[in-house]
């Protein structure tokens, strides 16, 4: 479990199996080591690269803000660091918004994106109510160093909006989207399914954590998908 200096900060990163390469970027606040049952399915057939994103895990918590952008920037220097030239991209909530910031800003490095619980763009007034409760109650029980990179990886994630660059995208993404979520709705994701233009969009029992109580759920069409793509 390695830790890399990329892009200013030291990112704890799990390398784990072998084959194409698969590229994990969680969501907010969620440690890689809280994912083990979601990768396992991943590791038995692809190499899987997991990060902690800046802000949480094992990863350092800068105490200066920083963006999406930044986010995906750490990701892609994380490839290079791994030896990687392109990935399947996996991003479950935030880490869907890092995943399409990397696709839009280095393609080159992008096989495809499986999205999850993934919006583009802000929250609307009532997805904001939502999640400031869900931050209240994350530092209840967070150390003050967690609840430092939380409310910055909050923040950046409050401010991304890629929407008006989604027809940009250009490679093969599928969207899995609980029909419960309440604080990404599942109407945002068919809007972001019907924007990026080779794009497939799955729906799933339960709401925002689903691919955390049912792995399988993500795992099972996320594989399906990448068996019908192409080889290089």
């Amino acid at each position: 479990m390695p830790m890399l200096q990329v892009n200013g900060v030291r990112l704890h990163v799990e390398d784990a199996g072998s084959g194409e390469a698969v590229l994990f970027l969680p969501g907010l606040g969620l440690k890689v080591s809280e994912c083990h049952r979601l990768l396992a399915p991943f590791r038995t057939a692809r190499r899987v690269l997991a990060i902690d994103n800046r802000g949480a895990g094992l990863s350092d918590r800068p105490e200066q803000p920083y963006t999406i952008h930044t986010m995906a920037e750490d990701a892609a220097q994380v490839l290079g660091a791994c030896g990687v030239r392109r990935a399947h991209v996996v991003g479950v909530s935030m880490g869907g918004k890092i995943a399409l910031s990397l696709a839009l800003v280095h393609p080159e490095m992008v096989r495809s994106l499986v999205l999850a619980s993934t919006q583009a763009g802000p929250p609307s007034p009532a997805q904001r109510r939502r999640l400031g409760q869900l931050s209240l109650l994350a530092r209840l029980f967070d150390p003050a160093a967690d609840r430092i990179g939380r409310e910055h990886q909050r923040a950046a994630s409050l401010a991304f909006d890629c929407w008006a660059d989604l027809p940009n995208v250009r490679v093969p993404t599928l969207i899995i989207h609980g029909r419960a979520d309440r604080v990404a709705s599942y109407s945002l994701a068919r809007e972001m399914q019907q924007r990026i233009p080779v794009s497939r969009l799955v729906a799933v029992p339960g709401g925002h954590m689903f691919f955390i109580f049912r792995p399988k759920a993500l795992a099972d069409p996320a594989l399906q998908f990448w068996a019908g793509l192409p080889t290089e």
